[in-house]
């Protein structure tokens, strides 16, 4: 199976009975090179809609990105709803599992952490407020917008480097 057929079949922990379509897997386009991990709670919309940013904020919040960046993707942190309004620690660490899968399968170049817990579970080359913060103020998309400039350039840098050892 893929990636995301193989989160949408997860049975690590029990919030998967909770979903009412599955498991959120990772949305990417393209072949994907940086990483947004969204740092939010699930709820029915992110299950109907399978995606950790929803609505005008998912909206914004892509704007952002492809403005500057090409080859990227998003994905939960924690792909189920819990039965309370936050994750337990058991729950971040059971799906951190899906995390480290996806940085083993896909292997992005750079990872963002989007929301203050994500780096709790993996270690970021960013890290931001998440989507619904960034998308709250034009100071807060002012700053992501910089750290996506800093993104691109440090791709294009790595990029470069890697046609000079090319041309060697």
């Amino acid at each position: 199976m893929n990636l995301r057929e193989d989160i949408r079949n997860c049975k690590l922990c029990p919030l998967y009975q909770l979903m009412e379509t599955s498991p959120i897997p990772p949305d990417w386009q393209g072949f994907p090179e940086i990483m947004f991990i969204i740092d939010t709670t699930i709820g029915a919309i992110h299950d109907l809609e399978q995606s950790p940013v929803t609505g005008v904020v998912r909206t914004r919040f892509i704007q952002l990105i492809e403005k500057q960046l090409e080859n990227w993707y998003i994905t939960p942190l924690v792909k189920c709803r819990p039965k309370s309004t936050t994750y337990s620690k058991k729950t971040m660490g059971d799906c951190s599992y899906w995390i480290n899968e996806e940085i083993k399968r896909l292997g992005p170049k750079i990872i963002v952490g989007c929301g203050h817990r994500v780096e709790q579970v993996v270690k970021c080359n960013y890290v931001c407020k998440n989507p619904i913060q960034i998308t709250m103020s034009g100071k807060n998309e002012k700053e992501f917008g910089a750290i996506l400039e800093d993104i691109k350039k440090e791709l294009n840098g790595n990029q470069s480097q890697l046609l000079r050892n090319m041309r060697l």
